[in-house]
């Protein structure tokens, strides 16, 4: 099982600030507390947004998100927040949001290798596809579309130059959130009915300039150009992994 968290800059400080917190303080810290806490916990990292994709299909428009953050956990402790972070450090944890984050999303996500073409090389770039629905009237055919653009990508991902890896995050279910000092700094435990959220996928490639031309490519672009602006985001990240025992 996979958590996602989507978070945006505190308004209280410098989004220079907010970087620097959570690089230097939150990051490392919650690194070391599930690596000796959480042995249940297989996976940590953060994936900070350097720029979103623009009309032209390239990635040179400023970022349109702050970070996500990734944790993964052995699937039968799915259900267990202990397999997490334990109780009696959560609450530190999570009182640290009101110094660098607002505004989270909390997701479960269903993650699968849909392609994967590595062969010892170490990939450079690594790109966020998010599917959100912003009309219901049009959730089915997001659906759809979201499908056709992973089943393309898998396609033409193992003859492009330089695809390396592509992992589908379908949304399962999304948490809600209450404030601290801002709106969205707590997850509360609940679940949404339903969220607008469909998917956050992650590409991998050798360097941006492959994902560019992977993500262009003809019998992609048109599937993209079925989705509407605001239905599909797509940033170019910078990832730290904190750990990975998978």
């Amino acid at each position: 099982m996979r958590q996602i968290f989507q978070a945006d800059p505190s308004r209280l400080c410098a989004v220079e600030e907010a970087d620097r917190h959570h690089e230097q303080v939150h990051g490392p810290f919650a690194r070391d507390v599930l690596l000796r806490e959480s042995p249940r916990v297989t996976r940590y990292s953060w994936n900070r947004v350097e720029r979103s994709r623009d009309l032209s299909g390239r990635f040179d428009r400023r970022p349109g998100a702050w970070r996500f953050i990734f944790l993964d956990s052995e699937p039968r402790f799915a259900g267990d927040p202990e397999a997490r972070v334990p109780g009696h450090l959560s609450q530190r944890v999570l009182h640290d949001h009101v110094n660098f984050l607002r505004d989270m999303r909390c997701f479960e996500a269903e993650p699968a290798v849909a392609a994967d073409r590595r062969s010892g090389q170490c990939s450079t770039a690594k790109f966020l596809l998010v599917v959100e629905v912003t009309r219901e009237s049009r959730r089915d055919e997001l659906v759809r579309l979201r499908r056709e653009l992973v089943s393309a990508l898998a396609e033409h991902l193992p003859t492009s130059d330089g695809g390396r890896l592509l992992v589908t995050n379908e949304i399962v279910r999304e948490m809600a959130t209450a404030p601290i000092e801002e709106p969205g700094q707590l997850p509360t435990g609940e679940f949404r009915q339903v969220s607008s959220r469909l998917a956050v996928d992650e590409l991998y490639c050798d360097n941006a300039t492959a994902g560019v031309e992977l993500l262009t490519c003809p019998a992609v672009r048109e599937i993209i150009d079925g989705f509407l602006p605001d239905e599909l985001q797509g940033h170019l990240v910078r990832e730290w992994v904190g750990f990975d025992r998978s």
